[in-house]
């Protein structure tokens, strides 16, 4: 479009003009339609330089307002006739120029000093029109006026309803090359019905950026609706593309394509999620997506959970499982073909038996030797009043004046794939009250009882016993055993912190540890102790958190 310079000529009046784009200007607005004010407001008010400083409806608030601002620019709005024009003018200082927007039928009327515009003027030729009135003299005489022109400044006798005029531009400023740059957008303004309207105030039709805007359309919204088409194509692609290639899992094409998981992270989450499922032993890869499991689960529940636990990771596309099933007999359970078992363990049991009835005898024999030492003596029937493979082993202290120390002895003997490591010992511990304590490790605590009972009726007192002293009996279930072996493995392996809980073989590890390595090693640790069945971990681990 046209923009205007920083000389501007006049060549009607041969006249030039310098005009200071940079230099603030205030405006008083008048117009009996407050439509129009808010309109001229919103084309001015972004306007770089030009200040509205007023706006005004009638002809009391123009008075009052422009001897107490004292305005560089009046711009009035007569075109319905509503103000005394020529009874403002005394009012205007040397200071104040009069702009005049009028009707087409005057628009050749003679008004000198007077800025007068039309309908037909443009947004961009007002701010103009602005400017080089500041350069214009107010020496004005209204006596030197035409009639006409003085029936153009006068209120119309007739009684008009009040007209609303729709300005149908907003104007834009935007800086470039340090001039300013007019950008005209147009807007239709529906109006209220019974109001007498009047075309817009501004016709801009005829204007060069006008022209252009009509033919190529305005350069913002062009390259929002470029930008729009673009993105439906792409989406469009998108979604027939994931309807031919995937046409029954909805959205995978853009899931597997724009936001696919990495194998490693893909691998990392399947190990955590067996981990937290107790399968931290299965080994995983990922390649491609597809995942394969190895390594060796107790049971075909084990080897189906671990399948369908890496089957509903996100990214998997493919599991093959190579997991071995490998069965292990727990402590307590039968061993498969159980007649063979059975003739075994009994005679183990007559072994043990015969052996406990040597030992035995040969305490007893000792005890004229030494008539101070309390021997405890047991018949091969005790052996077989506790579960099979449960023995009692009395231990044989040297002397009373000997220092304490401690012996045990165990019983382990090997059936097919079944290792058996019970352990009851009797240890006699002298100290000051000369204490004797038995202890055993049993099953549960019910066999703890039953086998207290069992010590207390049948064992035969010590003789030469002092009055104050006393048998204490002091056993332990097989769970207790496993923790105490668990905790000492972990202890060696520098994990002290670590808590251990065991429910009938089922342990469960309790604390943090820092990686998710060291959560594997602590499972195999407590998985190769013997008479663990299943590991459950409560562990937390530090690297996960911290991703969080």
């Amino acid at each position: 479009m046209n923009k205007p310079d920083g000389i501007y000529r006049d060549d009607t009046k041969e006249e030039i003009y310098f005009i200071d784009l940079n230099q603030p200007i205030t405006v008083l607005l008048a117009s009996p339609s407050k439509f129009f004010l808010e309109g001229i407001n919103r084309v001015l008010r972004n306007e770089k330089g030009i200040i509205i400083v007023w706006l005004a409806h009638d002809q009391e608030e123009i008075e009052k307002n422009l001897e107490r601002i004292k305005p560089d620019i009046l711009f009035i709005d007569n075109r319905a006739l509503k103000f005394d024009v020529p009874r403002i003018l005394p009012l205007i200082n040397s200071g104040t120029k009069l702009i005049l927007l009028g009707d087409r039928s005057t628009a050749e009327l003679g008004l000198p000093n007077i800025i007068y515009l039309t309908r037909h003027t443009s947004s961009s030729e007002l701010i103009l029109a602005m400017r080089k009135s500041l350069y214009r003299t107010m020496a004005i005489n209204i006596e030197e006026y035409k009639p006409s022109a003085i029936s153009s400044l006068t209120p119309s006798s007739m009684d008009e309803p009040e007209t609303i005029i729709d300005l149908t531009e907003e104007v834009f400023f935007e800086e470039e090359d340090d001039d300013d740059k007019i950008k005209l957008f147009d807007d239709e303004i529906s109006l209220e019905e019974n109001i007498n309207t009047v075309d817009h105030g501004f016709d801009h039709t005829d204007h060069p950026h006008s022209q252009w805007r009509k033919r190529n359309g305005s350069p913002r919204f062009r390259a929002l609706r470029q930008f729009s088409l673009f993105l439906l194509l792409a989406f469009g692609a998108i979604y027939f593309g994931n309807k031919y290639l995937y046409p029954d899992t909805g959205f995978s094409f853009i899931s597997f394509n724009l936001f696919r998981p990495t194998d490693p992270k893909i691998e990392s989450k399947i190990k955590m999620a067996l981990t937290e499922q107790g399968l931290p032993y299965i080994n995983v890869s990922v390649d491609e997506g597809k995942a394969v499991l190895s390594g060796k689960v107790q049971s075909e529940e084990d080897y189906s959970k671990a399948g369908i636990i890496a089957k509903e990771v996100k990214g998997v596309k493919d599991v093959e499982n190579h997991l071995v099933i490998e069965k292990t007999v727990a402590h307590g359970e039968s061993i498969p073909d159980a007649e063979e078992t059975e003739f075994l363990q009994h005679k183990l049991n007559d072994e043990l038996a015969k052996e406990n009835d040597e030992k035995v005898s040969h305490l007893n024999n000792k005890k004229n030797e030494r008539p101070d030492e309390p021997v405890v003596e047991k018949k091969a029937a005790y052996s077989r009043g506790i579960p099979k493979m449960e023995v009692l082993h009395p231990i044989q202290r040297e002397t009373s004046q000997d220092r304490e120390q401690e012996s045990d002895s165990k019983v382990s003997s090997s059936i097919g794939k079944k290792e058996t490591s019970n352990r009851l010992t009797v240890e006699k511990e002298a100290n000051e009250s000369r204490r004797l304590q038995i202890l055993s490790q049993l099953e549960s605590e019910v066999r703890r009882k039953e086998v207290v009972e069992f010590i207390r009726t049948n064992r035969e007192q010590p003789r030469e016993l002092e009055g104050d002293d006393r048998v204490s009996v002091l056993l332990s279930t097989i769970d207790e055993s496993i923790a105490r072996d668990i905790e000492k493995d972990l202890a060696d392996e520098g994990y002290e912190n670590i808590k251990v809980s065991v429910n009938n073989g089922e342990v469960f590890l309790i604390g943090e540890v820092k990686t998710h390595q060291e959560h594997i090693r602590l499972h195999r640790i407590a998985l190769r102790t013997s008479g663990v069945k299943k590991v459950k971990s409560v562990l937390g681990v530090s690297e996960y958190s911290n991703m969080q």
